[in-house]
């Protein structure tokens, strides 16, 4: 998924009127209301690019379509025009609209892939060359099967792997007791059964968010591997960093517990002493 969107220069007088009809007199009176930066109510208001999770909530504080508002009018009108003869589509697209065309060669092999034995698909690539409208685009293909969307960019939910299968297994109308979250087993054994045994399509955002800080953490096993602890030490910190920021609290637990043996192989007795207290009171938390 994109990090980032922004308001089609189409729709900029429309945000300056849900403003004042939704009785926010000035930007930073709505930047104060969602408790988020001046700059970037403005850049929204300006059609410069926001995160996806800001784009949202000034959204539906301002009550604006956010599908809408990210596309040109004319494309607007083009669908609302051949939705009277088909059924609408139920699939909520970020990235993917009418007007993106090409690439009809990679689109029907790939197609034909997922449609085959291909059971793990990976689009890689810089941001920005459209990885999300294709991954979109080929759902359009698979729609005789389910669909399942996580965004491991998501500033707003946890992002931790028992969480995201609790979400999984809601979405498929599978019901998650409050101790079944804090088992990660059992979640992982439900979720793959389920997946199974049910012709799903699983698209994930954004996975390189989990796999960076895993690997700094098998980075720094190498090097601790080798005796460079202090190289260990640094990976480590990097790997309990993004652990933090994407909510894994479990992550972030056995990165301190590595980051407790780099500290003692460096014989820096203090500083493992806190990390291993950190890392016992987490694990406490966690059950």
């Amino acid at each position: 998924m994109p990090r980032s969107v922004h308001v089609h220069p189409d729709y900029r007088i429309d945000v300056a009127t849900a403003l004042e009809r939704n009785g926010f007199l000035t930007q930073g009176d709505l930047a104060a209301h969602l408790e988020i930066a001046l700059c970037t109510v403005s850049n929204f208001c300006r059609g410069v690019n926001v995160s996806i999770a800001k784009f949202e909530a000034i959204c539906e504080a301002l009550a604006l379509d956010k599908k809408q508002i990210i596309q040109p009018k004319s494309v607007q009108s083009s669908v609302a025009t051949s939705t009277l003869s088909s059924p609408a589509n139920p699939i909520e697209f970020f990235a993917y609209n009418q007007a993106w065309v090409g690439r009809a060669a990679l689109i029907s092999d790939l197609s034909d892939r997922l449609q085959t034995s291909c059971r793990i698909l990976f689009l890689t690539g810089m941001a920005g060359i459209g990885k999300t409208a294709l991954a979109e685009r080929l759902i359009i293909e698979s729609q005789d099967r389910s669909l399942l969307r996580e965004n491991f960019d998501s500033q707003e939910q946890a992002i931790d792997f028992g969480s995201v299968a609790a979400r999984l297994l809601e979405k498929c109308g599978q019901m998650v007791t409050p101790d079944e979250r804090q088992d990660v087993r059992q979640l992982t054994s439900r979720l793959v059964h389920y997946l199974q045994n049910n012709r799903c399509l699983l698209a994930i955002d954004s996975l390189e968010e989990v796999l960076q800080g895993r690997a700094y953490g098998n980075l720094g096993n190498v090097h601790q591997a080798q005796n460079n602890f202090s190289q260990a030490l640094k990976y480590y910190l990097k790997d309990l960093v993004i652990a933090q920021e994407i909510g894994d609290r479990m992550g972030a637990a056995h990165a301190l517990g590595n980051i407790t043996t780099a500290y003692a192989s460096l014989k820096n007795f203090p500083q493992a002493t806190e990390s291993a207290q950190q890392q016992l009171q987490m694990t406490q938390e966690l059950g």
